[in-house]
């Protein structure tokens, strides 16, 4: 019986990648000594502690890329606007300089800043942004 165990031992611990150390020990002999079965152990312990490792970074690095595409969508989704030296004032038409504080309405508007009268209201119709326009 004694060969039989060692033969097995033998099996799992060149193949312990591959048993399932959990299913092994209950297959082996309640009397199987300790110190026969610590090389085995060990080199199951480091391997499973390695994939653990690996799994890990390979999780981190998902969330690195989630968290990036993320920001990626938020930044294509969030709106722009171009000022350029030929930006006008949509309230008094005059041009509106790179030095000069503007305001910039839900519907792409941009005024001087001492030209916006009310934030609430399209400065063109004078009605209030819809719910759509609010939210870009």
């Amino acid at each position: 019986d004694r060969p039989k165990v060692a033969e097995a031992l033998r099996l799992v611990s060149e193949n312990f990648d591959r048993v399932d150390p959990v299913q092994a020990l209950r297959l082996l002999p309640d009397d199987t000594p300790l110190p026969d079965l610590a090389p085995w152990l060990e080199r199951v312990v480091k391997h499973k502690s390695l994939l653990r490792r690996e799994l890990q970074i390979h999780k981190n690095i998902l969330k690195a890329q989630s968290f990036q595409a993320h920001e990626e969508v938020l930044v294509a989704r969030s709106p722009s606007l171009k000022m350029t030296h030929k930006t006008v004032c949509s309230n008094c038409n005059k041009k509106i300089s790179r030095a000069q504080v503007f305001a910039w309405y839900p519907n792409g508007v941009v005024v001087h800043f001492h030209c916006m009268q009310d934030k609430r209201l399209d400065p063109r119709t004078q009605k209030p942004f819809t719910l759509k326009e609010q939210a870009l």
